[in-house]
């Protein structure tokens, strides 16, 4: 799901992708950045994007 999200897709297709629903995605991404203790979307690219996560 990060891979997907660093490469900019959006939650729909992401869902989609997953066969799952955008609430449990976002659900998802949320928890991740929580853990991360990350507070935005561009600090969650960005570390997407340093850690070689695209």
């Amino acid at each position: 799901m990060l891979r997907q999200f660093s490469r900019g897709l959006p939650l729909k297709t992401i869902a989609a992708d997953l066969n799952r629903s955008i609430k449990t995605v976002s659900t998802q991404k949320r928890s991740v950045m929580r853990k991360l203790d990350i507070a935005t979307d561009q600090l969650l690219m960005e570390f997407c994007l340093n850690t070689n996560l695209y």
